[in-house]
Order: C-alpha cells, then sequence, then structure tokens
C-alpha cells in the first residue's frame, strides 16, 4: 500500500496575469513635469511637448481653472454664434470646475496634482504635420500616463 500524503494539493505557482497587474505599482507621475504643473498655478508658463500613447502633445501648461475658463469662453462662443440662449452659463459652469481643479493654498502637503492641461496643444506624428492642421486645441491629460517630455513646443515641419 502506498502512503497518502497529507499535505494540501497546491495551486500553480505559475504568475497569473491579474495577480501580476495588481502587484505593481501603480504609474508614477513624473516629479519635475509635476513641478511644472505647480508652477502654472502660480502663473508661470512654459511650452513642452510630451510622449502620450505613441503621439507627440505640444503645447503650454496652464493651470486648471485656466484650462476650465478657456474651454468655457470657446463653448459660450459657439453657443452665441448658433444663438442659443445662457452661453454665460457655460462660462460660469466651467469656471467652476476649474476651482475644483486649485491647489490647496499653501499647503506643502497638498496631495500631488493628477492632471496637466495645456493650451494650443498640437498633435504631432511621425510626418511632422500637426493635427488638427486648421488650429490649436485645448488638452487635459493624466500626469501618469505621460512617458516622456521636453521643455518647449514643436511646431509644424517647413519643407
Amino acid at each position: 500500500m502506498s502512503a497518502e500524503s497529507t499535505e494540501p494539493k497546491s495551486q500553480s505557482q505559475e504568475p497569473d496575469e491579474k495577480n501580476v497587474a495588481a502587484e505593481l505599482p501603480a504609474p508614477q507621475a513624473d516629479w519635475f513635469l509635476e513641478l511644472l504643473v505647480r508652477m502654472a498655478h502660480d502663473d508661470i508658463e512654459n511650452g513642452v511637448t510630451l510622449l502620450v500613447g505613441g503621439f507627440l502633445v505640444s503645447g503650454t501648461v496652464i493651470s486648471g481653472p485656466k484650462y476650465f475658463e478657456g474651454i468655457g469662453a470657446e463653448y459660450a462662443a459657439a453657443a452665441s454664434a448658433q444663438g442659443q440662449e445662457g452661453a454665460e452659463s457655460f462660462k460660469q459652469t466651467f469656471a467652476q470646475l476649474g476651482n475644483l481643479s486649485k491647489p490647496p493654498g499653501d499647503n506643502s502637503d497638498a496631495p500631488p496634482f493628477t492632471y496637466i492641461h495645456l493650451k494650443d496643444a498640437r498633435f504631432f506624428h511621425n510626418s511632422g504635420i500637426p493635427i488638427p492642421t486648421n488650429r490649436a486645441v485645448w488638452w487635459r491629460g493624466r500626469l501618469s500616463e505621460i512617458a516622456g517630455f521636453s521643455i518647449g513646443n514643436m511646431s509644424a515641419s517647413v519643407d
């Protein structure tokens, strides 16, 4: 007769994709890029070019409140141009959203910024032609999704 093992049967020791992903730390934002975002909240705006999801995004870093004021003004202008009432309410609503992105006073223990906001943003692919070609846009993205960056704005290639 053979003796049966009294040890519990172990499950596979091979890593499970879900378990590995749960154990990995969340992507962190670059501390220097976060500093540029903080500076924008002190009205020091810099041009940057970001690598995000395989695209280059180039524009000027601005504060969250300025971003929401800017898109509120665009929505209000579009509503007015279409003869719609309440264009001013768009501005007020977006300005209130901007208040949510303000840093909490002079608290050095304030949580880190999560988003970066750009004005006059353009996307570039390997042809060097900016997208959109007709004008720059407002852009908002998560700091933790930015793979790399450089100081300064890109411009369209000249042939």
